[in-house]
């Protein structure tokens, strides 16, 4: 069933990026709403352009020693054009000031949302300040980059800002907006789907819509579902992850099982770290095998692999002594901590060889979060070698259940007793393809191996997940607690 508006937003999307020349509507033709203006104080023009495909409402007030958020100007702008206003000027004295605040608010971008901007400035007076006019341009776009900020000044002189509005921003498979994407959003896809599925209705807006196509089919079904829950699975498992359509598809990881699996038959006890990360250090779809070895903390060393021509590279060698391996933003750190000393260094591939550049070294009491650790595997792990290579498939349980008469036979004087009982059911595991029931969920903690069906099992923080995110995750049953 096609997922209505789609193509239509893409297209709006499409032509609001297009290069406009705006039209100028000057000063001269924009009436203040304020009585006492007065055209001779005139000491600087503020100048504002909107974007195409949108609209704002634009107004100046100001602050002085008589008035608090004054009304100087209020007009309705239309997009595509510029608008300029006459301000007059006063010098920043105890009795004799003006503060004007510059507030645009604009709405459009693919989604029709709002954003509002707003600038404090001040205009020196002319006839005390001679040759000081002020000229300042305001340029607004619309993109769909993300940032803790609903806009953000991209670039700044003198005489013009550049404001990029995030109005058309969202994040993949976010379809309840709490800038997580996770096994809450499948489930709402799935009600979604079912909804639609029955009698047709929609109940996702536009920015959920966009948000839910995350295999961009123009269509929101359960593969968009089944696409988020193995997504979040290896967000969980590794701290990262690559949405499954995004992959490179002809990525062969079978060289870094066969690495993997040759390191686990090391027995030499002398090895004390005996570890390996999967992280795709340059973002461009193919993981790197990260592995660390050393007799002691001080003399351990990671040594990196990536794939080319699908075979394994060697692609360089980093000192471990007494670091962890972190991720930030998409960023790897080598972090190293001894006493009060911390010293991290960002670690680069650049598709041939690895880098390591230094961004903090102090001496000192408080440490700098540079991220979260990566998930650890020892070298008998294959957990992490499974989770890039797609050996676990969506699985289903299925209960059978099986009932066996037994029949006790008791000879007395003309009487026969027979006794039937019923054995439990027994519970089967079959692979399929078939997403997982959302009501079926398991325990785990953050950094263990195994899932549990009992919370607490043991210590730990455990919380829940699905049995399908554990099972991507790479994670074994609790022999203490598994029921099934």
């Amino acid at each position: 069933m096609k997922k209505s508006g789609i193509q239509a937003v893409i297209s709006a999307f499409a032509l609001s990026v297009m290069t406009i020349v705006p039209t100028n509507v000057f000063a001269e033709n924009i009436d203040t709403v304020y009585d006492d203006f007065n055209a001779n104080d005139i000491n600087g023009r503020i100048t504002v352009e909107i974007p195409e495909k949108a609209s704002a409402e634009i107004k100046i007030n100001f602050t002085s020693p008589e008035v608090t958020d004054e009304p100087y100007y209020n007009i309705v702008a239309d997009g595509g054009n510029s608008y300029s206003f006459d301000i007059e000027g006063r010098d920043t004295t105890e009795d004799d000031y003006r503060n004007y605040t510059l507030s645009v608010a604009v709405t459009g971008g693919i989604f029709n949302d709002t954003t509002v901007y707003t600038d404090v400035f001040t205009v020196p007076d002319g006839n005390d300040n001679p040759d000081s006019f002020l000229d300042m341009t305001y340029i607004f776009n619309i993109d769909n980059e993300y940032t803790e900020n609903e806009w953000d000044i991209s670039s700044e002189t003198e005489t013009q800002k550049n404001i990029s509005l995030h109005l058309n921003y969202y994040l993949k498979g976010d379809v309840n907006g709490d800038n997580l994407t996770d096994a809450v959003d499948a489930t709402q896809i799935q009600q979604y789907y079912a909804k639609l599925s029955a009698n047709g209705e929609v109940t996702f807006n536009e920015r959920q819509l966009m948000a839910a196509d995350v295999n961009h089919d123009d269509l929101v079904d359960a593969v968009d579902a089944t696409q988020i829950q193995q997504y979040y699975a290896k967000l969980s498992a590794l701290g990262h992850a690559t949405w499954p359509n995004e992959e490179n598809k002809t990525v062969d990881y079978s060289s870094y099982e066969d690495a993997v699996n040759m390191l686990g038959s090391i027995q030499d006890n002398i090895i004390t770290f005996r570890n390996y990360y999967i992280y795709d250090i340059n973002s461009d779809g193919i993981y790197e095998l990260i592995t660390e070895m050393g007799t002691d903390k001080a003399d351990n060393e990671y040594s990196v692999y990536s794939i080319k021509n699908d075979e394994m590279i060697f692609v360089g060698d980093i000192d471990a002594d007494y670091s962890t391996l972190v991720e930030k933003d998409g960023k790897l750190y080598k972090d190293y901590r001894q006493d009060t000393q911390q010293k991290v260094e960002l670690i680069s591939f650049d598709g041939e060889k690895i880098s390591a550049e230094t961004v903090y070294n102090e001496d000192s009491k408080i440490f700098i979060d540079y991220g979260t650790a990566l998930n650890t595997y020892d070298w008998s792990d294959k957990a992490g070698i499974d989770s890039i290579t797609n050996k676990n498939t969506d699985v289903t349980t299925t209960t059978t259940t099986a009932t066996t008469t037994t029949t006790t036979t008791t000879t007395t004087t003309n009487t026969t007793t027979t006794e039937e009982t019923t054995t439990p059911a027994i519970t089967t595991t079959v692979i399929t393809n078939t997403v997982l029931p959302q009501e079926v969920h398991i325990y785990r903690t953050k950094s263990g191996k195994k899932y549990h069906y009992e919370n607490p099992c043991g210590n730990g923080t455990y919380y829940e997940v699905t049995l399908e995110e554990a099972l991507s995750a790479g994670l074994e049953p609790c022999e203490k607690c598994v029921l099934h």
